[in-house]
């Protein structure tokens, strides 16, 4: 039990870490726990990318396959059209 204990430790709450300290989880400028779940969200998207673009270079599968981030941000920033809020109060929206 001690061993799997572990390696959990090293392997998912390194990502939450990671996100405190380097993508700005330990705060959140959002209002309310609709914003802060989609930020939340994002975040952990882009980290899932980036350990996806990581593991596909040690592959050795970025030169062969083709990783479009352009399709992966045409298909965020129209999440992000259809999900705008009808009442614009806030005015970090």
């Amino acid at each position: 039990r001690k061993e799997q204990y572990q390696k959990r430790k090293e392997t998912i709450e390194r990502v939450f870490g990671t996100a405190k300290e380097h993508h700005g989880m330990r705060y959140t400028q959002s209002i309310g726990k609709a914003r802060v779940a989609i930020q939340v969200g994002l975040t952990l998207a882009c980290l899932n990318l980036k350990k996806l673009a990581i593991l596909k270079y040690k592959r050795g599968l970025a030169e062969r396959d083709s990783f479009a981030p352009i399709s992966f941000f045409t298909a965020f920033f129209n999440f992000k059209e259809k999900t705008k809020p009808a009442n614009r109060w806030c005015c970090f929206g």
